[in-house]
């Protein structure tokens, strides 16, 4: 998914140099599954095979709202004075 942050693996580094990515666009072949993303590396955009990504962390599709109060959420009793 676009904004998707992700490892991509290349094998000519060792893994714990593999370079951090996000996606910036999806490819969907003639079947509608993508298989194809745009990743951008160190401020240049590279076209790459999803299978040569490893997803670190999806992006949040609700981080423009302000997080839910979690003592709203408890019981009456149990709730934390403000």
């Amino acid at each position: 998914m676009v904004g998707d942050i992700v490892i991509v693996k290349d094998d000519a580094l060792a893994g714990r140099s593999w370079p951090l990515g996000r996606i910036t666009a999806t490819h969907q072949g003639d079947d509608g599954i993508v298989r194809v993303v745009d990743v951008l590396l160190r401020g240049k955009e590279y076209r790459r095979s999803t299978n040569r990504l490893i997803l670190l962390l999806e992006e949040d599709i609700g981080a423009s709202s302000p997080p839910e109060d979690v003592r709203d959420q408890a019981p009456e009793e149990e709730k934390i004075a403000a």
